[in-house]
């Protein structure tokens, strides 16, 4: 039983080497899974240390040189409130960078809750107050909606959320279209990006909308999400507009399998150790395709929504969908599942 919180990265570090030295000739012998015996491993190393229940899980790759081994890194901090200690340490790689474990007092003495490594201070966010305000500086609730490109005009954004039948050249599918809960903006700025990006490379919609809460809506097909729908006011779209950034583009890269939809200056705040916990419960969601919302401003109002997008890495488009009055009244996040 780990005496202190320390004791127990200390445990853990050794014996995650000592299974990382067992098993490592196995990757290098022909013809042998060397997963068939590190997998294994790693689960019973998580149940040794790990708190029971956590969704944290050992990352299963297997790489030289192991990720934790003795004298790999130095504890440079120690907090314990209650029953909740974070252990941070220095990791001595080429990268130099920060590592975090959470750990949980239980019957059995301290185990491991969570853990998670940073190329930078956890408790930075990505950009200053600065640096986001500028630009917010150019979204207007009066910004200019530029007529659909010849790309944009083979889209139907409507049709995306129609349920019933539909075909994928041969194959036949259904649309159906659910609730995906809530989002918040108190600034009525937005924001679409890979949630795997760092915070620095979001840029606010050019057009914002009027600070609340609005319904989400996902749209899923042939096991996929198919679009996302921030619902803004009543009434069917006459007409379609691309949602914009500023500086221009409402196309948006994909490289890690999702796009988040998100209050714009609360995004652009968020700490790196909040953004890592979000994209690990992304990863770690059982329902497929997912969605999730996550609160990352002040309180508990969920201000970004993000879905696994599509057939996942790509580029997507977003659009608004205005009434006889020019007023977007839907903001739809295209996944380019339906033709």
């Amino acid at each position: 039983m780990a005496a202190s919180p320390e004791a127990r990265v200390a445990q853990f570090v050794a014996d995650y080497f000592a299974r990382w030295e067992e098993v490592a000739p196995h990757f290098e012998t022909p013809g042998v899974d060397g997963f068939a015996h590190w997998l294994p491993a790693l689960a019973a190393l998580e149940e040794h240390h790990l708190v029971p229940g956590t969704d944290f899980r050992i990352d299963t790759s297997f790489g030289r040189p192991a990720p934790f081994r003795p004298g790999g890194e130095t504890v440079t901090a120690v907090d314990t409130e209650g029953d909740t200690s974070t252990v941070r340490a220095a990791v001595d790689d080429i990268f130099h960078s920060i590592r975090e474990y959470v750990l949980r007092r239980t019957a059995q003495g301290w185990l491991i809750d969570h853990c998670a490594t940073y190329l930078d201070d956890p408790d930075l966010p990505f950009l200053g107050p600065e640096e986001a305000a500028a630009h917010l500086a150019g979204c207007s609730p009066t910004a200019p909606l530029a007529p659909l490109g010849p790309d944009d005009l083979r889209r139907d954004p409507a049709a995306l959320f129609r349920p019933g039948p539909t075909r994928l050249d041969d194959h036949e599918g259904t649309v159906e279209v659910r609730p995906a809960g809530t989002l918040t903006t108190a600034s009525g700025a937005l924001t679409v990006v890979d949630l795997g990006y760092d915070n620095d490379d979001a840029r606010p919609l050019a057009r914002t909308v009027a600070p609340g809460t609005y319904p989400v809506e996902v749209s899923t097909a042939f096991g996929r999400n198919a679009a996302l729908r921030l619902v803004i006011g009543p009434g069917e779209p006459v007409a379609w507009h691309p949602a914009t950034v500023v500086g221009g583009g409402h196309v948006f890269g994909v490289d890690a399998g999702n796009l988040c939809l998100a209050d714009y200056p609360s995004y652009a705040a968020v700490v790196r150790r909040a953004k890592e916990r979000a994209l690990e419960q992304l990863a770690r969601e059982r329902a497929r395709p997912a969605v999730r919302g996550h609160a990352f401003g002040d309180d508990d109002r969920v201000t970004a929504v993000v879905a696994d997008s599509g057939w996942g890495d790509g580029a997507y488009p977003a659009y608004w969908g205005v009434d006889a009055g020019g007023t977007p009244v839907v903001l739809v996040l295209d996944f380019v599942v339906l033709a």
